[in-house]
């Protein structure tokens, strides 16, 4: 049941989280990502608790959604609950319910780092050092390019020259004689 509940925390986030990032920024979104999860682990292991790490992840994305989108009011159980709270009711409901919150506070700490080093420090003291790096700009690119028609878009009609070598042409015209 907590694996299902967490699919669902993780799809919902994700999807909120994507709306925030919009279609321009899908990168920086796979940055963060990519970030959260290996800072996740990361923490875990100094932790001496990396077993499974569902539960710090899903964490790391509902603390950020929550910084970058506080206002929104949700659900949980009937009980009304500020994005900007969703964390720490999330986290009281794991302890009341008898669970261990160590796991939840790696994911917040994993969360924390990301908001901290994308918004706080470059606001606060000028220093931009989680930036988007080039490589996923590129994938992001190629993933949004591969369901398109190739004859279509930027530079199509020079790779049809190219193709068939009679000026752009699908059929070249006989000569009538």
């Amino acid at each position: 049941m907590q694996f299902l509940f967490g699919m669902m925390m993780i799809y919902y986030s994700l999807s909120t989280i994507e709306e925030y990032f919009g279609e321009r920024r899908q990168a920086e979104f796979g940055t963060m990502l990519l970030f959260n999860a290996v800072v996740a682990m990361v923490y875990a292991y100094l932790a001496n608790d990396y077993m499974i790490m569902q539960n710090p992840y899903l964490f790391s994305i509902i603390y950020v959604w929550s910084k970058f989108v506080p206002d929104v009011q949700i659900s949980i159980w009937g009980f009304p609950v500020q994005s900007m709270y969703l964390p720490w009711v999330l986290m009281g409901f794991h302890l009341f319910t008898g669970g261990n919150p160590f796991n939840d506070l790696i994911g917040v700490a994993t969360g924390h780092t990301y908001v901290y080093l994308k918004t706080i420090l470059p606001d606060s003291h000028g220093y931009d050092v989680l930036k988007t790096p080039g490589f996923m700009e590129t994938l992001v690119g190629k993933l949004n390019n591969m369901g398109q028609d190739p004859r279509r878009g930027p530079g199509a009609r020079a790779r049809m020259h190219n193709l068939n070598n009679n000026n752009g042409q699908a059929d070249p015209q006989p000569n009538d004689q």
